[in-house]
């Protein structure tokens, strides 16, 4: 039912993104809220909370791998 690491205290299954996985992911959401790629990057910044985790992590492999090259 859960995943290996729910014994730790953590009763979601880390959700393992790569890049492409990522942009997938962030792009699907700029269509489902008519929003521009820009515009939804500065939406997930100032709402996190109002994102699920899905789009919170490919948010943050996003800026990882565009910030750190």
């Amino acid at each position: 039912m859960f995943a290996r690491n729910s014994f730790l205290g953590h009763p979601y299954p880390e959700i393992k993104m790569g890049f492409k996985g990522a942009k997938t992911v962030l792009h699907k959401e700029c269509e489902s809220l008519g929003l521009t790629f820009t515009e939804l990057m500065i939406f997930i910044e100032r709402n996190p909370y109002a994102m699920s985790r899905k789009v919170i992590k490919a948010f943050s492999v996003y800026k990882k791998e565009m910030y750190t090259s």
